[in-house]
């Protein structure tokens, strides 16, 4: 009978949600792999080794970076797969394929540089700016590096878990970094000295597969079905359900509001962090979404593995 009102409470909250439409789209050239975006552009990274950047008022293409081709396992001349983007002013750092599965981390400011080569055997999934010198990544094996990329230099790298990496996160003042893994807990860094400061545990009960970090507010994508909310520097965190398992969370930048993967037919459920109350449900995406990108508290764009990029406008 609990599980019976339970369910029918998940119910009624999910249809008191407002159904919205995406209000544009845009078509990539090639499927989406990541988004970020900055100053009224949005960069998008493709599985064909290609950066598609847009302007996000006309929406339309500025401009685009393309990366060499690698050879995989059998010796094929294949495009270079783009996992990792992120960007600081006009630079952007992003972290490719490389030969035989290793990776490539680039950085492209007017002209295309590898900061790492894929023969240093870096398994690279996730980077970040830190400052105009400074890149943070981390590898799939849950090793993290604070890294030069003008001297070349790892400034300190730290074992951040046993378990496989899943994502990490970080704030605006690049400070602090959130990192998830298969465990389902969260490592809290100092980004300065590498040190854990913090973890939070007991929430994600398996695999959280991604991070977001906004505002002094952390959110997750749970395998076990559920996105946890907790407010950094408080004992204080809550979890929303879903009826099936969360690949992917976003926060607006002022963590006023979170958006995830809520069910089986791909939609996106928005709600207000504070009150917990179900704004919005996102239908327009024909197989799971992977990326929810916040333009600000009202505007975002989601994608998945096609190569079409929503962009929704929030009403109140």
């Amino acid at each position: 009978m609990k599980r019976l009102i339970l369910l029918l409470l998940f119910v009624l909250s999910f249809l008191h949600a407002q159904e919205l439409k995406p209000y544009n789209q845009i078509k990539v050239s090639a499927a989406v792999t990541d988004l970020k975006y900055k100053n009224n552009k949005l960069y998008v990274a493709t599985s064909m080794g290609k950066i598609d950047i847009f302007d996000t008022n006309s929406f339309t293409l500025l401009n685009n970076i393309t990366i060499p081709k690698v050879k995989d396992f059998m010796g094929d001349v294949l495009p270079s797969k783009i996992y990792s983007l992120d960007i600081r002013q006009d630079k952007v750092i992003f972290a490719s394929q490389g030969e035989k599965g290793s990776r490539h981390l680039y950085l492209y400011d007017k002209k295309l540089e590898i900061i790492v080569n894929d023969k240093d055997n870096f398994y690279i999934s996730k980077v970040r700016f830190v400052d105009n010198n400074t890149v943070v990544f981390a590898l799939l094996s849950s090793v993290v590096y604070l890294y030069d990329i003008k001297l070349k230099k790892i400034l300190w790298q730290v074992q951040v878990s046993q378990s496989k990496f899943s994502d990490f996160e970080i704030n605006k003042d690049k400070s602090r970094l959130i990192v998830a893994d298969e465990s389902g807990d969260l490592k809290e860094l100092d980004v300065k000295t590498g040190r854990i400061i913090n973890k939070y545990k007991g929430q994600n009960l398996d695999n959280v597969y991604q991070v977001a970090f906004e505002n002094g507010v952390i959110a997750t994508a749970g395998q076990d079905r559920k996105t946890v909310v907790y407010q950094q520097n408080k004992n204080e965190s809550y979890f929303k359900s879903a009826s099936f398992i969360v690949y992917s969370v976003g926060l607006s930048p002022l963590a006023s509001k979170a958006a995830f993967t809520h069910d089986e037919d791909n939609n996106i459920l928005i709600f207000d962090i504070q009150t917990k109350e179900d704004l919005h449900v996102l239908r327009a995406h024909k197989s799971i979404p992977t990326d929810i990108e916040f333009k600000n508290e009202t505007e975002l764009f989601t994608s998945d593995s096609n190569n079409i990029v929503y962009y929704w406008k929030l009403t109140e």
